[in-house]
């Protein structure tokens, strides 16, 4: 009986330890990918309407410029601490994009700014002095699973 007691007592602070860990994993995670540029961004233009900036874990991106759902713009970038370059290689407003932009950029609280260092480019420029908020995908999960290991 003796036994059985301190066995349900380990399993109790090997729960609690678990669970206080799995919290903690979890807040370090959503903190950490929380600073990470790759996901979709949107603000409201009030001339344009809503647009949709999306950056890939594979260095591309795209713009869907007026809200529809069709990209708009799309190019390839390049992070270096907190630069990123973009260059344009397809869409409506290549034409005077013919450079690469760079910028600094920053994520606070799922908001992400851009500062132009260098571009010649009108359009991206312009839509990129903006500040984008990350779109939140509610099929996707957001926590890791819990995993205990007794």
């Amino acid at each position: 009986m003796r036994k059985l007691f301190r066995y349900f007592i380990f399993v109790a602070l090997a729960l609690m330890v678990s669970m206080t860990a799995s919290k903690s994993f979890a807040k370090e995670f959503r903190a950490i990918s929380s600073k990470k540029i790759t996901g979709s961004w949107k603000f409201s233009d009030p001339a344009n309407g809503p647009q949709k900036l999306s950056f890939g874990k594979d260095g591309t991106y795209q713009l869907d410029f007026d809200g529809d759902g069709k990209k708009d713009i799309w190019g390839s970038y390049r992070l270096s601490q907190d630069w990123i370059i973009m260059n344009d290689v397809g869409g409506d407003f290549v034409f005077d994009c013919g450079q690469q932009g760079a910028y600094t950029y920053s994520i606070a609280d799922d908001v992400l700014t851009f500062k132009i260092m260098a571009d010649q480019c009108p359009s991206r420029s312009q839509a990129m002095t903006e500040q984008w908020t990350r779109v939140v995908e509610h099929n996707r999960i957001v926590e890791p699973p819990i995993m205990m290991k007794i």
